[in-house]
């Protein structure tokens, strides 16, 4: 009971956060949950690195308590209505509802990787309360980034015993917060169409991780492992920059937010944060017509800006991290180790090289083999194959550009010609990791194929749902 009212406690705080922004920003409500979490994630992050997180909470909850009271002390001014659309009124009941859940039957740690890092790195930081890299211990993951760790630190801070069941309700949080941004179009009469979607999306980690080959039913919604909110979090900066309606500064900061935060949530996430990047400069430069402000700058010059800005974030935090694990561990980020004891440069260059070469070495050849008939043949899906999940999700986007009007037609048309690039991007510099980074069979076996695939898959797909809802929303709009 102690544990539940902590949590309680500390998501009203979180509300009272996402209805401040909500409510004091230009940014849609359903996105504002979002934008905290992940501002909540990096505030961590960064206080982590410096040997402040007591600090860092009291902080946190201070602002909580800042954002509360000017709510109620401007509540005549707030347009309550609008601010309660679909995307809030779903975060919060989904919210408490888990939050409930998990505190009546305390779930725990169930597998390998919990017990190696992702279950007991969280332990350790609320133990010591320090970042585990200042706590290194035994952990096999002790240089992995920080981000989805120091969320649940967020939520673990109140209370003196760690309690696992906290670490899967604060990912839950964060992939209930990604699907309110996604339906962030729909306001307060979009109710028809919201509550399908809001189905659609909760079951999307689901649809998308569970393949047909496995025994026993995974624990989608009950697991500490970093691949599904990574893949999520790859989605939402593109699904809550595609559902807005206006690309105000509060939209734009949110989505670069979005973005940094998939470049902590997992080392592989600064891949795909790169991919969402790209994804969203080249829509505002190109596709966007709508006024775009920097300051006082307009036009291009604010469209530049904000590219910048979305870009830099993320490399940003990934040069801050690698300081840190100089300074603290004495290990170089870019140093890859692996069966090549490759650099991360080296092994980007030297995959190009032999990727083109009519003479490849026959274990490249062999894990480009294989990884290209797994592409067709691997069931990782409830859809099937990878090639059946791109076909799903090329088939959204052709109905988002059927029903979208001239900007969305053209919006729809390029997200698919160049996400689905990047997911070819995506898969060979996944056969690079095979090929110089794994060792022996599980190299030649393509181990975890599946978790290091559908992140893509899902973030892509969280994308073009909510392509197709702004679609159907702005179709609706016309029509009344």
């Amino acid at each position: 009971m102690t544990a539940f009212i902590e949590m309680f406690i500390t998501f009203a705080a979180l509300a009272a956060l996402c209805l401040f922004v909500g409510a004091r920003t230009s940014l849609p409500s359903g996105a504002a949950p979002l934008a905290v979490l992940c501002a909540t994630m990096l505030w961590y992050s960064l206080m982590g690195c410096f040997d402040l997180l007591f600090p860092a909470g009291l902080l946190w909850f201070a602002a909580a308590l800042a954002a509360a009271a000017a709510l109620a002390l401007r509540r005549k001014e707030i347009r309550w209505k609008e601010l309660f659309g679909p995307g809030m009124v779903f975060f919060l009941i989904a919210g408490l509802v888990v939050i409930g859940l998990f505190a009546l039957r305390q779930p725990t740690f169930m597998e390998w990787d919990e017990f190696t890092f992702w279950g007991i790195a969280p332990k350790v930081v609320k133990s010591t309360g320090r970042l585990y890299t200042l706590e290194p211990g035994s952990m096999v993951g002790v240089t992995y980034v920080p981000g989805l760790v120091m969320l649940d630190q967020a939520f673990q801070f109140l209370g003196a015993a760690f309690m696992p069941w906290k670490v899967f309700a604060a990912y839950d949080l964060l992939y209930f917060a990604v699907f309110a941004a996604a339906l962030s179009m729909f306001r307060r009469r979009g109710w028809r169409m919201a509550v399908p979607m809001a189905v659609v999306l909760t079951l999307l980690p689901y649809l998308l991780t569970v393949y047909y080959r496995g025994i026993y039913v995974q624990p989608i919604y009950m697991s500490s492992y970093a691949d599904i909110p990574m893949g999520l979090l790859f989605g939402a900066g593109l699904a809550l920059y595609f559902a807005a309606e206006k690309k105000t500064p509060a939209v734009l900061t949110a989505a670069a937010l979005a973005v940094t935060a998939e470049s902590v949530a997992k080392d592989m996430g600064f891949a795909l944060c790169l991919v969402a990047a790209a994804l969203i400069c080249f829509d505002l430069l190109f596709v966007e017509r709508g006024e775009v402000v920097f300051a006082r700058l307009r036009g291009v010059w604010a469209k530049l800006c904000w590219c910048a800005l979305t870009v830099l974030a993320p490399l940003g935090a990934f040069f801050g991290w690698a300081l840190h694990m100089q300074a603290a561990l004495g290990l170089s980020r870019f140093d890859l180790g692996g069966s090549e004891e490759m650099g991360m440069v080296e092994m980007v260059a030297t995959g190009l090289v032999e990727l083109v070469s009519p003479r490849k070495s026959e274990k490249f050849a062999q894990i480009a083999d294989g990884m290209y008939k797994a592409f067709f043949t691997t069931k990782l899906s409830m859809f099937g194959s990878g090639l059946t999940v791109v076909l799903v999700i090329l088939a959204l986007l052709a109905l988002a550009y059927l029903c979208g009007d001239r900007v969305q037609k053209a919006r729809a048309a390029w997200f698919a010609a160049l996400s689905t690039l990047g997911f070819a991007a995506f898969y060979i510099f996944n056969i690079f990791t095979y090929a110089y980074i794994f060792k022996g069979q599980e190299a030649l076996g393509l181990s975890n194929y599946n978790r290091y695939i559908y992140p893509y898959y899902i973030g892509w797909m969280l994308a073009a749902l909510a392509l197709l809802g702004k679609s159907l929303a702005d179709g609706r709009a016309q029509r009344t």
